[in-house]
């Protein structure tokens, strides 16, 4: 989790919409490489099955996150 957002995911954390929205942050920010994009995936409140959550998190990670998705090594690419 990167630092800084642990409060803003501890005041909202029931807030389904707003949980959403916190994982798309994470997920799209220049900071967040597959190291971090794993460990939301590890987190209790992502879901495999909830579409929104795999939006949240790997569609705005491959989607959005251009730098460290399309990384040279192709590494985004084989995660996705």
């Amino acid at each position: 989790m990167l630092k800084g957002h642990y409060r803003s995911y501890q005041k909202w954390r029931d807030d389904t919409l707003v949980l959403d929205i916190w994982f798309s942050v994470q997920s799209t920010s220049k900071l967040t490489g597959l190291d971090e994009i794993r460990q939301l995936l590890q987190h209790p409140a992502f879901d495999m099955k909830n579409p929104n959550k795999l939006r949240s998190v790997i569609g705005a990670f491959c989607g959005s996150n251009l730098i460290n998705f399309h990384k040279l090594d192709g590494s985004g690419y084989q995660f996705l």
